[in-house]
C-alpha cells in the first residue's frame, strides 16, 4: 500500500480529482482564448493484422472563426485552404483543386487532425458523444489526460476515440481511433497559440487551366 501512496503523490492533486465536466470546462475556456493555431501533425493508419503502417506529416494553420491551412508534406505537397465557406484541396502536381463545402468537409474531417479542442468542433464532441476519463499516461513529456468517446446514438457500431489532453493548455495533443483492426493516430507537436497568422496565409484563387473537381 505504501508503494502505491508514493506514486500517486508525484501526480498533482488538480488531475487526481478531475471530473468530465471539468475538463470540459478547461477545454472550452481554453478553446475561447484561442485566436489562432499552429502546429505539426504526424498521422499514422496500422492494422493490428500487419507490421505495415502509413504515415503523413504536416502543418496546420488556423484563425478564427473558420480560416484553415494545412500544408501535408507527402509526395503531392497537397494543400487544404479554407476561409469557412468552401474548402480547396489544391495537389499542384496534377494542376487539380477539389472544391468542398465546409460543412461536409468538416463531418468527413471531423477527427482527422485532432481539431476537436476548436470552439465548434470541440462543441460537437460534447454534444454528439459521451465522455468517460481514462488513467493518465506520460506523452511528450507530461502526464497527459485522456478521455474515451462513445457516439451517443451508435456506441456499439462506431470507433472506439481516444483523446489526450495537455494539462497545461487543454489543448489535444494525441487523438487515436480504434475500427475493428485498423489505429489511426494524429499527434500534435510544436505547438503556438495566438502569433499573427498572416491573412494571405489563407486566401486563394483557382490557378488558370487548374482541373477542377466540386464534390457535393
Amino acid at each position: 500500500m505504501k508503494s502505491i501512496l508514493f506514486i500517486f503523490c508525484f501526480l498533482p492533486s488538480s488531475l487526481l480529482a478531475m471530473t468530465v465536466s471539468d475538463v470540459q470546462k478547461k477545454m472550452r475556456d481554453s478553446a475561447e482564448t484561442v485566436q489562432s493555431l499552429q502546429f505539426q501533425y504526424v498521422q499514422e493508419l496500422r492494422s493490428l493484422q500487419s507490421a505495415e503502417s502509413r504515415v503523413s506529416t504536416g502543418t496546420v494553420f488556423y484563425k478564427k472563426p473558420k480560416w484553415m491551412r494545412i500544408e501535408h508534406s507527402n509526395t503531392e505537397n497537397q494543400i487544404t485552404i479554407t476561409q469557412g465557406k468552401v474548402v480547396y484541396i489544391v495537389t499542384p502536381r496534377f494542376n487539380q483543386v477539389v472544391q468542398q463545402s465546409w460543412d461536409d468537409w468538416f463531418q468527413k474531417n471531423f477527427w482527422s487532425l485532432g481539431l476537436a479542442d476548436f470552439s465548434p468542433l470541440l462543441e460537437k464532441a460534447m454534444k454528439e458523444y459521451n465522455w468517460s476519463l481514462l488513467e493518465n499516461k506520460e506523452f511528450q513529456g507530461e502526464k497527459m489526460i485522456r478521455i474515451a468517446l462513445k457516439n451517443r446514438t451508435d456506441p456499439e457500431g462506431t470507433p472506439a476515440i481516444t483523446l489526450w489532453i495537455s494539462p497545461s493548455d487543454y489543448l489535444l495533443r494525441k487523438t487515436e481511433l480504434v475500427s475493428g483492426s485498423l489505429i489511426w493516430s494524429t499527434t500534435i507537436h510544436a505547438v503556438v497559440r495566438n502569433s499573427d497568422l498572416k491573412e494571405s496565409l489563407f486566401q486563394f484563387k483557382v490557378p488558370p487551366n487548374s482541373k477542377v473537381i466540386q464534390i457535393h
